[in-house]
């Protein structure tokens, strides 16, 4: 039996190396078996066991290739909303794999619910990507008509031709209108994809792009309703669209992403493959961001502790308790900017401070190192 061949990308920090982890996790998981996938994890910056953990999924069938990147022209730019300067490399795809004429761009905060290889095999002769409407986008921030074009797509999801994106020079192109952009563009490399590609773009279902606004976020409260009549489907109601979801994206409000927010959408989809991933060894709590996983005798000065937060919220929307983390201290600020508790380690030393600075217990104990 001829197996079909799909080609993937991802683009990774070390910021966002576990939520990319997972994602590739499933979509490693929902692959049919006839299916060959490879993946080409475009990766900005990090130390050399990322690449060790990252390649624990590698086997036949799937296979990982690491491809370092360089951010160039973007390094000075400055981060946009909640999207880092790294997103940029996008634009540098059809010269970072010059081997690959279409792939299957996917951002890191995304899980795979089903066969992507029916999405992989759209014909774009004449369109330089496929991608979704973000509806967020046009009906309520209306991004369209910031940046002058009919439709706004996510490009979260995009399916590229990169044979074609090599031909017209389109890097050059995108980097030309990053740098030319109004300040009112606000979104990171989003607007300036959906300026230059204008008119070649092929419109996808949102069963390939499902986006979190789509379901429960209360800054859009779409209605099934507005959804069918955006997109022109006919779900019934907010379960068919998620059951028939191919690709769920965790984009719009950073809160709900649930690997900083145990209650937040699709989190128990999230943690069902994240306790599938290479990352399973990790407790999932707070300590997710800590990096404390030491694969293969990676040395601890090798690893980069980042802060994680979490944020719980009073009916969905009301900042309740702020939960900050990283690698010697703990803070818990009521509603979100009151301080209530610290905790601090020190040496041997953990010290829990009310209000942060009076002092309620310390505990000391032996170090065996």
């Amino acid at each position: 039996m001829s197996q079909e061949m799909i080609h993937v990308c991802v683009i990774s920090d070390a910021n966002y190396h576990v939520p990319t982890t997972v994602a590739l996790t499933s979509l490693k998981a929902n692959l049919r078996p006839e299916v060959r996938c490879c993946v080409h994890y475009v990766c900005t910056s990090g130390q050399g066991w990322q690449r060790e953990v990252i390649e624990q999924l590698s086997e036949p069938g799937f296979d990982i290739r690491w491809v370092e990147a360089q951010l160039g022209p973007y390094a000075e730019l400055k981060e946009q909303t909640h999207v880092a300067v790294s997103a940029l490399v996008k634009f540098d795809l059809p010269y970072l794999l010059p081997e690959v004429d279409k792939v299957l761009y996917l951002d890191g905060d995304i899980l795979v619910t089903g066969d992507v290889a029916a999405l992989y095999a759209t014909d774009l002769t004449e369109h330089y990507m496929a991608a979704v409407r973000d509806m967020g986008g046009e009906e309520t921030r209306h991004l369209h008509e910031l940046v002058g074009v009919p439709q706004y797509f996510n490009s979260g999801v995009m399916l590229l031709n990169l044979e074609q994106m090599r031909c017209d020079e389109l890097p050059e192109k995108l980097l030309r209108s990053k740098l030319q952009s109004p300040p009112t563009w606000t979104c990171m490399d989003q607007d300036v994809i959906n300026d230059v590609m204008r008119g070649r773009v092929l419109n996808l279902p949102p069963r390939y792009n499902a986006m979190i606004p789509l379901f429960q976020n209360p800054m859009y409260g779409y209605t099934m309703a507005q959804i069918n009549k955006f997109y022109g489907c006919d779900y019934a109601d907010m379960g068919h669209l998620a059951a028939d979801a191919v690709i769920i994206h965790f984009a719009g409000e950073s809160y709900r992403r649930p690997w900083a927010q145990l209650n937040g959408s699709f989190a128990q989809l999230w943690q069902y493959y994240y306790l599938r991933s290479p990352f399973r060894t990790l407790d999932p709590g707070l300590s997710l961001l800590h990096w404390p996983f030491r694969p293969m005798g990676v040395l601890d000065s090798e690893v980069q502790p980042v802060t994680a937060k979490r944020i719980y919220r009073l009916l969905g929307c009301l900042p309740l308790l702020t939960v900050e983390d990283d690698a010697v201290r703990r803070s818990y600020r009521l509603f979100g900017c009151l301080p209530l508790l610290v905790v601090r380690k020190r040496q041997n030393i953990w010290k829990w401070c009310l209000f942060g600075c009076l002092p309620l217990l310390s505990v000391k104990y032996k170090s065996w190192n």
